[in-house]
Parts: structure tokens; C-alpha cells; sequence
């Protein structure tokens, strides 16, 4: 094995900064590898590449966080107009729950009437809630609400309170 000059000292750290494996640098040479790693060591070469790949990892990193900074108001934006939607939903669904509860009460109430002035049987009366599904607790499932808040409406709760019975 021969001994290398200056000049080809310095071709191989040039080759090496700029990416190429040692491996192959060595066999251009006609050394062996090791004796590259151990100048390697000894002067503490480095690679440009290795460097231009670190700088990039971190101008990544911070592009990503940048990225990210921008993008949570955004996401709190959507998220804040999402759950207002969602609640915008649950006061329509609760407000027609109320609206189905008083035409529940309604039916209920004309159907006693009707019963009362013997126009109906009370199975017929009964016969006519069941049928349209209109008794307060199938209205509050309908809507997926477990309790109506009826107090608002006296006559709403007199009409929940009308039982058909003989």
C-alpha cells in the first residue's frame, strides 16, 4: 500500500465532505477504509452534506411549528363553530320537543273531550295517542332528550296530565 501525498489527502477529505462514502473513496485510493475513518477522527472531519441535512431538519422543524402556530386559530375557529353549531342543534331539536310535547297535550286533551261527550270510547281515545306516538315520553325519546322542561307552560303540563280511562 502506498503512501498518500498531501494533495491526495486533500482530494479524499474534499470527496468525503461532499457526500461520498468512504468505502468507495477507499477504493479509489487503493486503501483501506479504516485508514480514512482514522483520519476522520484524528482531524474531525465533517461532511457537508451531513450539515446541509441537519440545517434542513431544523429549518423543517421550524417551519413546522410555524405551520402549526398558524394553523390553531384556525382549528379553534372551526371547533368553536362546530360546537356552536352543534348547540344551535340541541336548542332546535329541544324547542321542537317542546312544540311536540304541546300537540301531544292537544291530541290528549281533544281525545278525552271527544271521550267525554261519548263521541269515542276511551280505546278509541287511546287507540289515537298510540297510533301518532304522541305521548310526552315518546316525544322527549323522538328528540333524544330525557326530561322536557314543561314549566314554562301551565297549560303543557295540564295536558300531560290528561289520562284516558273509562
Amino acid at each position: 500500500m502506498a503512501r498518500l501525498t498531501d494533495k491526495q489527502w486533500s482530494e479524499i477529505k474534499a470527496k468525503y465532505q461532499m457526500g461520498d462514502a468512504i468505502r468507495a473513496i477507499a477504493r479509489e485510493y487503493g486503501i483501506q477504509h479504516g485508514t480514512i475513518q482514522a483520519r476522520i477522527k484524528k482531524e474531525n472531519w465533517t461532511q457537508e452534506i451531513a450539515t446541509k441535512v441537519t440545517n434542513i431538519k431544523k429549518n423543517i422543524e421550524e417551519i413546522s411549528q410555524l405551520a402549526k402556530d398558524a394553523e390553531m386559530p384556525i382549528i379553534e375557529q372551526r371547533l368553536h363553530a362546530e360546537i356552536n353549531e352543534k348547540l344551535a342543534i340541541m336548542k332546535s331539536l329541544h324547542e321542537l320537543a317542546k312544540d311536540g310535547l304541546s300537540f301531544s297535550g292537544q291530541v290528549m286533551k281533544k281525545a278525552k273531550q271527544e271521550h267525554a261527550s261519548g263521541a269515542i270510547s276511551s280505546r278509541e281515545a287511546s287507540g289515537i295517542i298510540n297510533q301518532l306516538g304522541l305521548s310526552p315520553s315518546n316525544i322527549a325519546k323522538i328528540a333524544g332528550i330525557d326530561t322536557l322542561d314543561t314549566t314554562n307552560s301551565a297549560d303543557n303540563q295540564k295536558l300531560i296530565e290528561v289520562n284516558i280511562v273509562d
